[in-house]
């Protein structure tokens, strides 16, 4: 399984120091998201970010169209909050029905 971890575009960049090293900022949380084909994308996501915000940079990373894809959470399909979401949670990209799986 192949397992990618970026900076930019899919999660902002931070200086860490010392005291801050291993955790993430207030409101700040990493989710791995995982496609079909198996890759597996680190990214992190702020209290503001919603569902498409987190689509939209995995469309500028993978090229899958916003509109063309899913992302869940367990069995939830997340249409736009993320509140249920916690540090270092699984999530998993989809197309929609009818679209081929990437």
């Amino acid at each position: 399984m192949a397992v990618a971890i970026f900076n930019s575009p899919l999660g902002g960049e931070y200086h860490e120091n010392r005291r801050m090293e291993g955790k993430q900022p207030a409101g700040r949380r990493r989710v791995f998201v995982q496609t079909k084909t198996g890759c597996v994308l680190r990214t992190e996501v702020d209290r503001g970010d919603n569902a498409h915000t987190v689509k939209r940079r995995l469309q500028i990373a993978l090229k899958v169209p916003t509109e063309e894809s899913c992302l869940t959470f367990g069995d939830m399909v997340l249409s736009n909050d993320l509140s249920p979401v916690h540090n270092d949670s699984p999530l998993l990209l989809t197309r929609n029905i009818g679209g081929p799986t990437f």
